[in-house]
């Protein structure tokens, strides 16, 4: 297989992003769910919000997730 247009920087972003089980759980279930708010994130993962924060943070730094605002903020997967 030859991949014409890949980036080598955002895919070791994207490696190193999957290569964490916690952030792993986080993608789970925001595809089994779709979009949630940080504090169902904590009290399904059983996670502190510094944690949590820290994991959303990674990704959101190496684009993986995006953020939405609305009445509360939630938290999706940005499209490709």
């Amino acid at each position: 297989m030859r991949l014409k247009h890949f980036n080598l920087h955002i895919g070791s972003q994207l490696m190193k992003a999957l290569g964490d089980e916690a952030r792993l759980r986080i993608l789970n279930l925001l595809l089994a769910k779709g979009p949630l708010t940080t504090s169902d994130l904590e009290f399904v993962l059983d996670f502190t919000q510094s944690k949590t924060s820290r994991l959303l943070a990674y990704f959101r730094n190496s684009g993986i997730l995006s953020w939405t605002l609305a009445s509360r903020i939630g938290i999706s997967l940005t499209p490709s």
